[in-house]
C-alpha cells in the first residue's frame, strides 16, 4: 500500500470506535484532504469508506460547521462595518499621509507616516502624540471642533470617513485634513480599537478657494460694467434728446425757414441718426438693467389684443418704408395678468427683426392660441418669409450683442433685441422658441404659463390687416 493510502488508513483507525474531539476532527480532515490529491491508492482503500462511513461523515461535518461559524463571523462583520485586528495599513498603499491606530482605550498605539515632503507639510499626527486621544491633541483653536468630532464617533464605535480638520500652521498658513477610521473587533465583537488613515486636502482646498475667489472678482467686475454703462446710457440720452429735438424743429422750420434745401436734408439725417443712437442707448440701459436684476416687473391685468395693437403702431412706419403688410391671425386674445410695458417691447422686438430680415414687399404674420398639452399656456407667434437662419446659428440668437450675418450684409442694431425678448419672457416664467429654414422665414414663438391667464376669449375672424401692404 503507498504511502498516501497508509495516511487514509491511519485517520481511519485513529477514530474507529469512538467520537473524537474537535482538534481531532480537524486533524483528521488534514489528512484525508491531505491524500486527495492521489486518486489510485484512494481507490485502493474504497472498501474502508463503506466500513467507516459515520466517522468520516462526522469529520465532514465539523468541518462545516467550523466554516459557517467562520463565515458567520466575517459576514457580521462585514454588516457592522467593523475591521478585523490586523497591522495597520501602510500609508503608501492608500495615499494618505499618515496611517493610525487606536487601543482598546481608544488611544494611539501606532502610527505610520509617510516620509517628510511626500505630501506637501507637516504631518497632523506626530510620534509624540502616542498614548493620546483625538480629543488631547493640541492643534489650535481651528481644530478643535473636528477632533472633538472624531472622538465623539470613535466612543460610540462608529465609521467615520473623511472628516475635515483645519489646522493654522503660520507659516504655512491654513491646512486641511480629511480622517477616516473604523473600529477593529475581535471574532467575539469585543473592540480592540480603531484604525484608520490622515490624509492631507489643503490643495483642493486651495484651487476651491481659488475658484470662489475668481468668481468673486468676476462678479464684481461684472456689476462694475453694468453700473458704467448704466450710468453712461443715462448721461447719453439727455444731450442725444436735445439733439433729436432741434434736428426735429429745424427739419420743421418751426421758426421760420431753413434757407436752403439741403439743410433740411441734415436736420433730418440728424433726426434720423439721433432716433437710431437713441435706440441703441435704450437697448444698452436694458440690458444693464436686466443683468444687474434690477427689471422689476410691473404686473397689471390687460387685455393682450390691445398690448398687439400698441406694438403693431410702433413699428408701423418701419413696415411702410419696407412695403411690407402685417397680418393677425388671433385664435387667442385673452386677459392677462403680467407687465403690458414688457410685453409690448417683447413685441416691438420681435416685428423689428420679422420686418427687418423680410424681403422687400413682404408680409408678417403674428398669431396666438392656446397649447392644451402645457395646461392651456398662451403661445404667441411672430413669422416673417425672409432670408432666414441658418441651424448651428439659431442657438446663438439670444445672446447678448450678437448680429449674425443677414444674407451678404451684416444686419444693424446692438445685438441686444432677442436678449432683452428672452430675459423678459423668462420673468414671466415663459419661454422663447426660435424655427427658422435659410430661404423660407423665421417663427419666433412666445410661450406663457397658464397661470399669466386670466380670462379666455372665443376665437377671432383670421387674416385682418394691422398694416396694409
Amino acid at each position: 500500500m503507498t504511502r498516501s493510502a497508509s495516511r487514509w488508513r491511519v485517520a481511519l483507525d485513529r477514530y474507529r470506535g469512538r467520537r473524537p474531539a474537535i482538534g481531532e476532527v480537524v486533524a483528521a480532515i488534514a489528512a484525508l484532504v491531505g491524500s486527495a490529491t492521489a486518486t489510485t491508492p484512494a481507490l485502493a482503500v474504497v472498501g474502508d469508506f463503506k466500513r467507516d462511513a459515520p466517522t468520516i461523515l462526522f469529520a465532514a461535518l465539523g468541518l462545516a460547521a467550523v466554516g459557517g461559524s467562520v463565515i458567520g463571523f466575517a459576514l457580521r462583520g462585514l454588516r457592522s462595518g467593523t475591521v478585523a485586528a490586523g497591522p495597520v495599513p501602510d500609508p503608501h498603499v492608500v495615499g494618505a499621509e499618515t496611517a493610525w491606530e487606536l487601543d482598546h482605550k481608544l488611544r494611539f498605539s501606532r502610527l505610520v507616516v509617510a516620509p517628510p515632503g511626500a505630501t506637501g507639510g507637516r504631518p497632523l499626527i506626530v510620534d509624540g502624540d502616542r498614548g493620546r486621544t483625538w480629543a488631547e491633541l493640541r492643534l489650535g483653536t481651528a481644530s478643535q471642533s473636528g477632533l472633538d468630532d472624531i472622538a465623539s464617533r470613535c466612543a460610540r464605535h462608529e465609521v467615520f470617513r473623511d472628516v475635515i480638520v483645519a489646522r493654522d500652521d503660520g507659516v504655512e498658513g491654513m491646512r486641511y485634513f480629511a480622517i477616516s477610521g473604523a473600529p477593529r473587533t475581535k471574532p467575539g465583537g469585543k473592540l480592540v480599537g480603531y484604525a484608520g488613515v490622515v490624509r492631507d486636502v489643503s490643495a483642493v482646498f486651495a484651487r476651491e478657494e481659488s475658484l470662489r475667489k475668481a468668481r468673486r472678482e468676476a462678479e464684481e467686475a461684472s456689476a462694475a460694467k453694468t453700473a458704467y454703462i448704466a450710468t453712461m446710457s443715462h448721461e447719453l440720452r439727455s444731450p442725444l434728446n436735445a439733439v433729436v429735438g432741434f434736428a426735429e424743429v429745424m427739419s420743421r422750420e418751426v421758426l421760420g425757414p431753413m434757407g436752403s434745401q439741403r439743410y433740411l436734408t441734415y436736420a433730418r439725417d440728424i433726426s434720423t441718426a439721433g432716433q437710431h443712437m437713441l435706440a441703441l442707448v435704450g437697448d444698452i440701459l436694458g440690458m444693464a438693467r436686466l443683468e444687474s436684476g434690477q427689471q422689476i416687473l410691473e404686473e397689471s391685468e390687460f387685455d393682450l389684443e390691445t398690448t398687439i395693437a400698441e406694438a403693431v403702431a410702433l413699428v408701423r412706419l418701419q413696415a411702410e418704408a419696407g412695403q411690407h403688410g402685417i397680418e393677425l391671425k388671433l385664435e387667442a386674445w385673452p386677459r392677462l395678468r403680467a407687465d403690458p410695458r414688457a410685453i409690448r417691447q417683447i413685441l416691438v422686438n420681435l416685428l423689428g427683426n420679422a420686418i427687418k430680415f423680410s424681403r422687400p414687399a413682404g408680409r408678417v404674420v403674428i398669431d396666438t392660441a392656446f397649447v392644451p398639452e402645457e395646461g392651456g399656456a398662451l403661445r404667441i407667434g411672430v413669422r416673417d418669409f425672409g432670408i432666414g437662419i441658418a441651424a448651428p446659428d439659431i442657438p446663438r440668437l439670444t445672446a447678448p450683442f450678437v448680429q449674425l450675418q443677414a444674407g451678404r450684409t451684416r444686419g444693424d442694431g446692438s445685438g441686444l433685441g432677442l436678449a432683452i425678448v428672452r430675459h423678459l419672457i423668462e420673468l414671466h416664467g415663459g419661454r422663447l422658441d426660435i424655427a427658422s429654414k435659410l430661404d423660407e422665414g423665421t417663427t419666433a414663438t412666445v410661450v406663457l404659463p397658464a397661470s399669466r391667464v386670466l380670462a379666455r376669449a372665443l376665437p377671432r375672424r383670421e387674416g385682418q390687416e394691422a398694416v396694409p401692404s
